[in-house]
Parts: C-alpha cells; sequence; structure tokens
C-alpha cells in the first residue's frame, strides 16, 4: 500500500497559510491575505510580446495580436484533448515558461500577488494552476469525451430553468467549487482544499456568463455554508459576461458556475466571409470554427500548497503548443515574438452594476414575472425569475435555487460584455441550497449536504 503524506495549515478563514506564522493568524496579525484583494472584479488585459530571454518586448500590433489569439486557440485544443492530464502546474519560483499558455500563467500569479511580501507565503510550494474550457467542445475534447455519457438518458430536468444536469456542461459549466480535487477523492470526498484566488481569462466574446457566489463548503466537513451563516455577512452573487481579453477574479472559496440560460447576448457581428461560404483553404475553415467557441483560460492562484497531482505540462506535448522553444527561431517566429504573455494595463476595476432584488414579492409583482419579454421590458424594474440548477453534474440530486434579475434588466451589461453584482432584499431567500426537488419553499433553511 502507497502513503501519502500531505502537510498543510488552514486560517479561520480557511485558506492555506504558512506553518510558521500559524499563531499569529490566530490571533489576526497580518498574513498573506491581507495583501491580496478577494473582491470579485475584472479588469481588461492585453497580449503582451515576450522574447527568448523571457523580456518583456511590450504590445502587440492589432494584426499580431489577431494572429497570436488563432495560436491560443490551437493551444486550447491541444490542453483541453481527452488525453492530457484536467490541469496543469506553473511553479511561482525558479521556472522559465516553455511556452505561452505557462507564461500567461505565470503572468495571472505575479498579478494577484504584485502587492505580497516573501515573507508572507512560501514560493516553493506555491503556483498557478491552470487549464482551459472549450464550449461547445471540440471533438477530441475532455467534455466531448470523458465528461459526457452519450449512454445516459436519465439526466433530471428542471422545469423551472428548462435544464437538464447535461444541458449545463454541454453549452457552460456546472456549479462547482475549485479545490484540490484529488485530495477530495483520496479523502472520502469531505475534504475541500481552495485556491487563494480563482480566474477566467476570456478568449472570445461568446457563450455564457460566469457565475460567483460567496457561498462555501466546510473544507473539513464538506458541508454546505451560506454565507449568513459562516460570514455573517448577505449572499451576492457576480455575474461577468464574455469579452476577449476581459480578465475576472474572485475568491477561490466560492461557488462559482456559467449557466448557459444566461448567454443573452445580442450579437451585433457583420457577417463576414467564414459566416457566408466555407473558406476554401480548410485551414482557415479551422481557424473560424475555433474563433466561434466559448474559449477561456482558467487560472488557481494557489499560496503555500500544491495540490496533488497537478504537474507542469507534459514535455512530450510542448512541440504542440505556441511559444515553445522547438519552434522558435533564434529571434522571433512569423508572429512576431517567441511568446505572448497578459499585461495587466488597467490596474482600475471595471464597472460594475448592483442589481437588489426583491425577494418577497407581492402578487402584482409575480403577476409581472409571469408576463412575456415585451411586458418585461416595459416595465423590468421589479422582474425578476428563479433558477433552480443541478450541482456539479454528478446526479447526486442537490441543487441550487437563485433569484436573479429579468433578461431586461442585465441586456445592456451583457451586450457590453459587463458585469452586475446581484444583491437581495432578504438573501437566506435570493440564495439556497437545497437536496432534490422541487424548490425550497421561503420559509426553508439550506440544509447541510455534501457535492461534487
Amino acid at each position: 500500500m502507497t502513503e501519502i503524506e500531505i502537510n498543510f495549515r488552514l486560517d479561520h478563514n480557511g485558506r492555506t497559510i504558512l506553518d510558521t506564522i500559524s499563531n499569529q493568524v490566530a490571533e489576526g496579525s497580518d498574513d498573506a491575505s491581507s495583501f491580496i484583494n478577494y473582491s470579485a472584479q475584472t479588469t481588461q488585459t492585453t497580449l503582451r510580446s515576450v522574447d527568448s530571454n523571457n523580456n518583456d518586448n511590450g504590445s502587440l500590433t492589432e494584426e499580431l495580436c489577431a494572429s497570436w489569439m488563432d495560436e491560443l486557440f490551437l493551444d486550447c485544443e491541444v490542453a483541453d484533448s481527452a488525453l492530457m492530464p484536467r490541469t496543469f502546474w506553473v511553479p511561482a519560483s525558479g521556472f522559465s515558461p516553455r511556452c505561452s499558455m505557462e507564461q500567461m500563467a505565470l503572468d495571472v500569479f505575479h498579478y494577484h500577488t504584485r502587492n505580497l511580501p516573501k515573507n508572507k507565503f512560501e514560493l516553493k510550494s506555491s503556483g498557478a494552476e491552470w487549464w482551459v474550457q472549450l464550449r461547445p467542445s471540440p471533438k477530441g475534447g475532455r467534455y466531448s469525451v470523458l465528461d459526457k455519457d452519450p449512454k445516459d438518458q436519465t439526466k433530471r430536468k428542471d422545469s423551472s430553468s428548462g435544464l437538464s444536469e447535461d444541458d449545463l456542461s454541454k453549452d457552460g459549466i456546472s456549479f462547482h467549487w475549485d479545490k484540490d480535487e484529488d485530495l477530495r477523492l483520496l479523502m472520502g470526498g469531505s475534504t475541500y482544499i481552495h485556491p487563494h484566488i480563482s480566474t477566467v481569462t476570456y478568449l472570445t466574446d461568446r457563450g455564457a456568463p460566469t457565475m460567483a457566489i460567496n457561498c462555501r463548503i466546510h473544507p473539513l466537513q464538506g458541508e454546505w455554508m451560506h454565507p449568513s451563516q459562516c460570514d455573517q455577512v448577505d449572499a451576492e452573487a457576480f455575474l461577468s459576461w464574455p469579452l476577449k481579453l476581459k480578465h475576472l477574479s474572485f475568491d477561490g472559496r466560492y461557488l462559482h458556475a456559467a449557466p448557459p440560460v444566461l448567454s443573452i447576448q445580442e450579437k451585433k457581428e457583420t457577417p463576414s466571409s467564414d459566416d457566408t461560404q466555407a473558406p476554401t483553404d480548410p485551414r482557415e475553415g479551422r481557424k473560424a470554427e475555433r474563433r466561434k467557441r466559448r474559449a477561456t483560460f482558467l487560472v488557481n492562484v494557489w499560496l503555500n500548497y500544491h495540490p496533488i497531482n497537478v504537474d507542469v505540462f507534459p514535455v512530450t506535448m510542448l512541440d504542440k503548443m505556441s511559444g515553445h522553444s522547438a519552434a522558435i527561431s533564434e529571434t522571433t517566429t512569423s508572429n512576431g515574438a517567441s511568446q505572448v504573455g497578459l499585461s495587466f494595463t488597467v490596474h482600475e476595476r471595471d464597472i460594475v452594476d448592483t442589481i437588489s432584488v426583491e425577494t418577497r414579492p407581492n402578487s402584482k409583482q409575480q403577476q409581472q414575472e409571469q408576463s412575456t419579454d415585451a411586458n418585461e421590458k416595459s416595465n423590468p424594474k421589479h422582474s425578476s425569475q428563479t433558477f433552480v440548477w443541478p450541482m456539479g453534474d454528478c446526479g447526486s440530486g442537490e441543487i441550487i435555487a437563485i433569484r436573479l434579475p429579468s433578461t431586461s434588466e442585465m441586456q445592456t451589461k451583457a451586450d457590453a460584455g459587463g458585469n452586475v453584482r446581484v444583491q437581495w432584499t432578504d438573501s437566506g431567500a435570493g440564495v439556497k441550497l437545497g437536496k432534490s426537488m422541487p424548490l425550497l419553499s421561503s420559509q426553508s433553511e439550506p440544509k447541510k449536504s455534501r457535492t461534487t
């Protein structure tokens, strides 16, 4: 029998900390979390040119940026292959990125730890865990091959949202917590060690928004914790619609998903040759297909902890990735750079609209909610809708019920690739966690449960 020894220490907020300051943390003195912004926020990034010596050569021209985006879309297909590990690791120190996506992951880590003194965390056990998500999933993609079971016709369908468990992952991302997944499985499903920060960088303008909710799960017991119970704060949701190279970050302990039913953007694209006729060059056709996906680059920022079985990108596949040394000449590639990384040129957070949702509607408001879209747009002030979604595509029967503003209230922000923060007059009724359908009544308390 193989034995595995894993050492970690958590503070009172469930975040990984240095062993040497554990006693100070209990007394409230400064630790790493005092220097990191955990609030849900977005900022715009640009692609930057990195030479073979990892020197920053500045931003790319618009033409070169478009060319490199096509390279990154191909990288996404390689990284998302069903034959590859699920996620990859980039150490915080002593490591030179070998391809563009490793450089991008390290850029994300450095951005979120830019104010963190080196003596507040352990470099050797810290780093960036990265992966990609593509929807719809390509033919050889992870979801198409491994996560989707075409023989399973027993997926539950929810009448409130009109979505089945399968639908949520087919075009979006299921509700989940970021965590050391292998550790959770080794410990019987009840141990949840989270990254300090979870991030999403949108590579296209398409698809479902990311929704992060400040609902947590107990790190050692696997029980749901409503924010009013564990943090003594009101529940709130942060929705961010895709916008190319927009970077979203939020507390790594928070529940999140990308529900496809909220893909409400009204596309105003001018028809191109890609849309009107098939390209004569098959390679151009594949490029056009990649540009039409929801493509996201995900990075988790880990401090003082390295999730088990998460390793650096396999060397045997590096020559398939853009920016790899084997494909780089002595100067630059045909795209004008050896590698690309992410430049966080805008340090001010993007504007966020806050919408307050009434969670105890009167009869008049209930009638408004049942009206058509036309009526919604004529009087959208108080209209809202309750969505009920399954947790994790695991068939456990666990659900989350969320009351959100009407489509008309969020339309403008969605079209602009913007952000909306949702708050509730009664946060206990705005977000509910439960074990089974139907939706819990407004008087019910959130049930303790476990989820994958």
